[in-house]
């Protein structure tokens, strides 16, 4: 049996390594990520939603990335209330154990897979549009992104059933040798990280190739042609920016998280990264707003609806 340190950063709670300043300083930033990320994800949501015009297979997997990010942020909540009890019963330890790292570890890889999606979608949609076939529909987009919920839960679940509470070490545990252990390691970073983001970096190589050095991607003549052309490459820059924010902080997130659980890094360097984790889901909308008009004029659409009876075209 293989035991770990704890699966969260909660420690922060327990641990004499840290200051009563830093667990209140830290709380303070978590507290403000997630009220921010939560009004953030709610309102892409809830704006793709009510504006017809919106309704696209990238807003679709855009509103599946923003689903995941406001599960991760309001699934922390609970354990704001858990941890902050002084001798949690062993249920209540055994639910945490099992529950925080699982959740979080099914949405980030939900994340991952959504964020694929919409690399490959955009490489199809900018340089190979006659081919049809290979593009995600209103319909097949739906079909998408059950097949990445189902695999993601799949995928996390031997680390559901492997995962116990020690009461008398007070540590959540992983019931498996260090050989399973490192194969498990290896198969999750092959098919969660390496894979997935080699799949990103190829097709936005080839997408910013192709529109600024071959540039033969949203080229076309007219003026409604060029300002379909910059349309596409705000929407192509702003699904890169995404990507790219969320490599910058689930990457170290992941390896820190292991180097954690080997007691090679301390309980700040793992709070920090963790930090940052939590930051990626509340700073997405903050980047659709910032690229994207539509979803600007959506914003300003729904917060402060015309009073005319007739429906505004975004």
């Amino acid at each position: 049996m293989w035991t770990q340190k704890n699966t969260s950063e909660d420690l922060l709670f327990s641990t004499k390594e840290v200051s009563e300043i830093e667990i209140v300083l830290y709380h303070g930033v978590l507290a403000v990520i997630i009220t921010c990320g939560v009004v953030g994800n709610i309102l892409v949501i809830t704006v793709v939603k009510r504006t017809h015009s919106m309704h696209t297979t990238t807003n679709f997997l855009l509103v599946n990335l923003a689903c995941s990010d406001l599960i991760i942020l309001l699934w922390r909540i609970p354990f704001f209330f858990i941890h902050s009890l002084r001798n949690p019963s062993k249920k209540v330890n055994v639910f945490a154990c099992k529950f925080m790292f699982i959740v979080t570890a099914t949405m980030a890889v939900v994340c991952v897979l959504t964020l694929t999606l919409l690399s490959i979608e955009r490489y199809h949609a900018l340089l190979k549009p006659m081919q049809i076939r290979r593009r995600l529909t209103k319909s097949s987009s739906l079909y998408a992104v059950a097949a990445v919920w189902g695999f993601s839960i799949t995928i996390v679940v031997p680390i559901f059933n492997n995962s116990t509470y020690l009461a008398d070490k007070d540590r959540c545990s992983l019931e498996w040798n260090k050989n399973n252990l490192l194969i498990t390691i290896i198969v999750f970073g092959v098919v969660v990280i390496v894979f997935p983001f080699c799949e990103m970096c190829f097709c936005y190589f080839r997408i910013i190739y192709g529109m600024y050095c071959a540039k033969n991607v949203c080229k076309g003549t007219g003026l409604a042609s060029e300002e379909d052309e910059r349309s596409r490459r705000k929407i192509s820059c702003g699904l890169l920016t995404v990507t790219l924010m969320f490599a910058v902080c689930f990457i170290p997130f992941g390896v820190c998280s292991v180097l954690y659980q080997l007691e090679i890094v301390g309980i700040r360097a793992y709070a920090l990264v963790a930090l940052l984790f939590y930051g990626s889901s509340c700073l997405n909308p903050i980047n659709y707003a910032c690229q994207s008009s539509n979803y600007r004029q959506a914003f300003k659409h729904w917060l402060h609806p015309p009073s005319e009876t007739t429906e505004t075209v975004v």
